[in-house]
């Protein structure tokens, strides 16, 4: 996840932030990269979920019945 992370930071920042945000004062420009990590932040609370830790019991039974 990491270096997912990793690549694609690179690859927003320098591919597409930077073209889009050379015309623009320091503080614009800061201001939105923020907005735009905040936004991938909350969208990525979305998209990770919590691994299933515990087996319920119909995966029970069906590896008992393959034993």
């Amino acid at each position: 996840m990491v270096a997912i992370g990793l690549v694609l930071g690179e690859v927003v920042s320098m591919g597409i932030l930077f073209r889009v945000t050379t015309n623009m004062t320091a503080q614009l420009a800061f201001g939105l990269v923020a907005i735009i990590t905040l936004v991938m932040a909350f969208c990525l609370v979305f998209f990770i979920t919590e691994p299933k830790l515990r087996k319920d019991g119909m995966q029970i039974a069906i590896e008992a019945m393959n034993k």
